[in-house]
């Protein structure tokens, strides 16, 4: 199993993983690190070093990481040339879902595209997607063709 790795700023990490367990249940080779005042970006860098040894079974580990530019992601790059990880920024919770759904069908690699694709598939403009499900019917109301399931 691809283990997964999710680091942010503060406590988003550890929320975004609790938030997907309400959704798919608690998962196995997944764990949030959370960088925090007063926390020094080598210390977080070995908490994420002990992290990836824990987790790599064999097949890699997959991090995810709030944004790219900030500590928790520059210190992850430090360890992309001697670690087996593979790194994608901008977590949103449809991509973490994505992941820890299909991380037993695909390659490390494969892995991330659709962590990549997920991510970005699932930042919509809300009012724009509500104009295009709307219409004003022929009677001058307003049709609506949203589930409401």
């Amino acid at each position: 199993m691809i283990g997964i790795i999710v680091l942010s700023h503060g406590d988003f990490a550890e929320e975004a993983i609790q938030s997907a367990a309400l959704l798919a249940g608690q998962q196995p080779s997944l764990i949030g690190i959370g960088l925090h005042h007063g926390k020094a970006p080598e210390q977080f860098r070995q908490e994420l070093q002990v992290a990836i040894k824990k987790l790599d079974v064999g097949e890699g580990v997959l991090v995810l990481v709030d944004f790219y530019g900030g500590t928790p992601a520059n210190e992850v790059m430090k360890l992309m040339k001697t670690q087996p990880i593979h790194v994608v920024s901008g977590l949103n919770l449809g991509m973490l879902l994505e992941v820890i759904l299909k991380r037993d069908q695909v390659s490390l690699a494969d892995l991330a595209a659709i962590a990549v694709n997920s991510g970005v598939a699932t930042i919509v403009d809300m009012n724009q997607r509500y104009q295009e499900l709307t219409k004003e019917g022929e009677d001058g109301n307003e049709e609506c063709r949203i589930s409401e399931n």
